[in-house]
């Protein structure tokens, strides 16, 4: 089985980008210790983007092959890092729910102590390099069934070997009662069951390939079996990025079962949530599995994130709400509402009797609105209608004095 990796940390990667459709660069980063639930920014030197409608496509490539584009202009990006499964040992056997759930073994047929603890089952034959499930009897007890099929090894003429007990003092060092054995070479469909058996008992189901061999193998359990919680989530925090007006949102799982994908929904009152990001997630997994997200269209002042979790059957759950408080501001500039509906107002500080000129322009770099004011006061507060302009990306250019301010504005008449 592959080795196990408590806590994931990326020590290099490699990020590709394209401008505008141009030949890709792809830069190396190297030295790095970016921990599971932390983030580093990188920067990519020598790098200049023609102007502000540029198209910017941005790939990261981890040392596990893992690939996500990670944003384009700027405007979201978002990238999970999924570690291998690690379930060599029924401390971390992957849990088990009724159904059939599609299993990857890898055996090497060499036994590697200390990550693959070999387990003396079948009546003394060895099960090296395993693979680990579980599953529990729900409250009732009854009869249980588990079936393995579409047995695919290499050498193509071998198959898997299992070994069923029940732990009957703990896992490690297993104390275990054998419930199923099958050590020869299965190549074709077989089963345990249908057997009653006693509620509220957690059983392991140990596979190996035999001899030595490569499997993937589905198992489908029938019965009297508890649902596994599809998620075990360590923690989910959203927090100011030092990019102006940008939110990150991080979390940690510890463990999935069946996990498509996960969802990230914004809302100003708590109560009328959109969605803002979708991000694949790991599957069936028993490792920490670490998420970033950054919102690069925040809303300005505070606002409520929440996490939303969807199996592969559409079955979904929503964990808690996290509350963060971010100014949307640059060189002391606001824009808000950001999405904007049918207007939007700016905010800025300057000197008494300053030119300040508000240009705006549609995603091909046409003008769309040009206007003038003189500042009367030290705070200067524009209210600037839209509504005649159709949704999509628009770029506000803000220029007091000598400082040329350029923000991105979406508008967006859905919200």
């Amino acid at each position: 089985a592959l080795p196990c990796t408590a806590t994931p940390t990326i020590n290099s990667l490699n990020i590709t980008y394209t401008i505008d459709g141009g030949a890709p660069v792809t830069v190396p980063f190297t030295g790095l210790n970016i921990g599971g639930g932390t983030s580093e920014t990188l920067t990519l030197q020598n790098t200049t983007v023609p102007n502000n409608n540029s198209i910017v496509k941005a790939w990261v490539t981890f040392p596990n092959t893992f690939n996500d584009q990670i944003f384009q202009n700027d405007t979201a990006y978002g990238f999970a890092v999924n570690w291998p499964n690690c379930n060599d040992h029924c401390s971390n056997a992957i849990d088990l729910g009724l159904g059939t759930t599609t299993a990857s073994q890898t055996s090497n047929g060499t036994v590697n102590l200390g990550t693959d603890p070999a387990f003396i089952g079948c009546g003394g034959i060895t099960l090296e390099n395993t693979v680990w499930y579980q599953f529990t009897t729900n409250s009732t007890g009854d009869s249980v069934t588990v079936i393995f099929s579409n047995q695919v090894c290499s050498p193509s003429n071998n198959g898997i070997q299992v070994s069923i007990v029940q732990a009957t003092v703990s896992c490690d060092p297993l104390t275990y009662s054998e419930i199923f054995c099958s050590a020869t070479n299965n190549t074709a469909n077989f089963q345990f069951g249908p057997v009653i058996l006693p509620p509220n008992t957690t059983y392991y189901i140990a596979v190996d390939g035999f001899a030595g061999s490569d499997c993937d193998f589905d198992i489908t359990i029938i019965g009297a079996v508890n649902p596994p919680l599809p998620i075990e989530l360590i923690s989910f925090n959203a927090t100011c990025a030092p990019t102006n007006g940008a939110v990150d949102l991080k979390w940690l799982s510890a463990s999935e079962i069946n996990n498509d994908f996960y969802t990230i929904e914004r809302s100003s009152d708590a109560i009328n949530f959109e969605v803002v990001a979708t991000i694949k997630g790991a599957g069936n997994s028993n490792n920490i599995n670490s998420y970033f997200f950054r919102d690069m269209n925040a809303l300005d002042g505070i606002s409520y994130y929440r996490l939303k979790q969807t199996d592969f059957n559409g079955n979904f759950e929503y964990f808690h709400i996290e509350v963060v408080n971010c100014v949307n501001s640059t060189n002391g500039i606001s824009l808000y509402p950001n999405p904007a509906n049918n207007e939007f107002t700016i905010q800025l500080e300057g000197e008494k009797g300053n030119e300040i000129s508000i240009e705006m322009y549609n995603s091909i770099g046409q003008q769309v609105m040009s206007k003038i004011f003189i500042l009367q006061d030290k705070f200067f507060s524009e209210q600037i209608d839209v509504n005649e302009f159709d949704q999509g990306i628009y770029f506000v250019n803000i220029k007091t004095g000598n400082l040329l301010t350029s923000r991105k504005l979406i508008i967006d008449r859905k919200r």
